[in-house]
């Protein structure tokens, strides 16, 4: 395993590769040393952050989209330029997860395939949803992610399937029928 010394020096990255690669402990030499960051809000340090969600496959699909989505699709300013946020961002008493479904849920889709679904997603059907088949394109227009990938994540595009076919369908209003 390779990894850039000047990277390891950052304690949020070297806290990472511990916690993913325990063996590198011994092969760096690196201590694992639990401090809390003093920046962190006082709310923060007391219950670690957890994405709310109705059940543990939302939120396992929202923390997917926030670990391999969110550090582009953001509201940071330096993502990119579609209105749409998948990181999971502490707000006053926890996390914001409702700023992500608004922002995917039943939305249109800026850049789309003529071929594509024009809806990022539909609830209760993952093939009228643009988010599945954009990870499932390996097309270089329209993969998502668009660089550093040459397969798709088959359990991460079965994970949002499956969340979005659970998501309620909207119901179609049909017109009460009068007395006559």
């Amino acid at each position: 395993m390779r990894w850039c010394a000047s990277c390891l020096h950052d304690p949020a990255y070297r806290s990472w590769v511990i916690f993913r690669f325990p063996e590198s402990v011994d092969h760096f030499n690196l201590v694992q040393v639990q401090r809390p960051r003093p920046d962190l809000p006082e709310a923060m340090l007391r219950q670690p952050p957890r994405i709310p969600a109705d059940s543990p496959e939302e939120r396992a699909a929202l923390g997917y989209l926030h670990g391999n989505c969110g550090h582009c699709h953001n509201r940071s300013g330096h993502g990119v330029p579609v209105p749409l946020s998948l990181a999971a961002l502490w707000r006053d008493q926890g996390i914001d997860a409702d700023s992500i479904r608004a922002s995917l849920v039943g939305r249109e889709a800026r850049y789309a395939g003529a071929s594509l679904p024009h809806r990022l997603v539909e609830p209760g059907d993952a093939t009228a949803s643009l988010l599945p088949a954009r990870m499932r394109s390996r097309d270089p227009r329209l993969q998502m992610p668009p660089l550093g990938t040459r397969s798709v994540d088959e359990q991460g595009l079965a994970l949002l399937g499956q969340w979005i076919a659970a998501m309620p369908s909207p119901r179609t209003s049909s017109p009460e029928e009068t007395p006559r």
